[in-house]
């Protein structure tokens, strides 16, 4: 059964006709809420029954034969259920300057919108997807904190930063345009999907992070004290890593939308050949690293391989580790 309203769009659900009757525009009928309260977004008129709304209990969904143009604008907003975009549209820009809250999804997945305005947006229930391949401006990264899924893919932007995330999952970042940056701050202690396009700088200040894997990166600082895993692994330009604070790695926790099956589907990477499936550090294909070393690094709970990396000729290694619950492997280094 189709959620309520797909196919129809607000204004034809709730009626043509100016009634006394007529439901609160705002709020989904209690009887269909919380599961079945998509509803469709076709028109401007659509959008104005809603424009002076401050919390909406639909969840909106921009239907394919959407015809506003320019800005898809609620600028009184603070709450919304849900909203989802997935078809191209005349729409260019989305702004909600006042929104907040996001009860369950942010989905954004379109080629004609490059740019968001959601200047306050601090939390998302659920997921918080970002597929935008045109987008080059983004305002309210800094205000995000919470979040359970987060995902950007696609988008056109050179510089992310999430400085203040408070409580994330996971999340996953692609650069696929080339230079770009990524920076992580804030208290949340996330599974972490860094993939970038060789020419990509990858900053985390998270203090404790879960399964963290990092691809085409060239500059990668990890200033994390604990992690459940970290994958150094087909860098092409990455010269050398710092990883200054960690003192704890393990055990090994996969990670929920992005386990090592789907992620290298999705991104095309293939598992380094004798690489173990637990792994609490690979250290694996990087063809230009010279340097790498954990100076602080005590506990590894798992194993550890550092594998082909042909460069390698400035080897810090593990001065101060006490334990390690798994095999060590070194093969392929160091030109040999």
């Amino acid at each position: 059964m189709a959620p309520l309203g797909v196919g129809l769009s607000l204004f034809s659900l709730l009626g043509l006709a100016a009634s006394r009757d007529r439901p609160d525009p705002c709020l989904a009928p209690a009887k269909d809420f919380p599961d079945n309260n998509y509803v469709g977004i076709e028109t401007q008129a659509d959008i104005d029954l809603i424009i002076n709304c401050t919390t909406i209990t639909w969840s909106l969904m921009i239907m394919y034969n959407s015809t506003i143009q320019g800005i898809i604008s609620l600028p009184n907003v603070v709450s919304l259920y849900g909203f989802d975009i997935i078809w191209d549209t005349p729409a260019t820009a989305i702004s909600f300057p006042r929104l907040t809250t996001v009860t369950k999804n942010l989905w954004l997945k379109t080629n004609t919108i490059a740019t968001l305005d959601l200047p306050l947006l601090s939390d998302v229930g659920d997921s918080l997807n970002i597929n935008l391949p045109a987008l080059s401006s983004w305002s309210g990264m800094e205000s995000l904190r919470t979040v359970y899924r987060f995902m950007i893919p696609y988008h056109n932007i050179s510089s992310l930063s999430f400085p203040n995330l408070t409580s994330v999952v996971e999340a996953s970042f692609n650069f696929s345009s080339s230079g770009g940056s990524l920076y992580l701050g804030g208290t949340a202690s996330p599974a972490v999907l860094v993939t970038g396009n060789d020419d990509t700088n990858f900053t985390s200040d998270l203090q404790k992070m879960g399964t963290t894997r990092v691809r085409g990166c060239n500059v990668t600082h990890i200033n994390a004290v604990s992690a459940s895993s970290l994958e150094i692994a087909e860098n092409s330009n990455l010269e050398e890593f710092h990883v200054p604070n960690l003192v704890s790695l393990g055990p090994y926790v996969e990670a929920i939308t992005y386990p090592r099956e789907s992620y290298a589907e999705i991104y095309e990477i293939k598992d380094t050949p004798g690489a173990s499936y637990h792994d609490v550090l690979l250290i694996a294909e990087n063809p230009g690293l010279q340097y790498w070393g954990f100076p602080n690094l005590r506990t590894m709970h798992g194993t550890f391989e550092l594998i082909n990396n042909d460069s390698l000729f400035l080897f810090e290694g593990l001065p101060v580790v006490e334990t390690v619950s798994g095999n060590i492997t070194m093969v392929g280094n160091m030109g040999s």
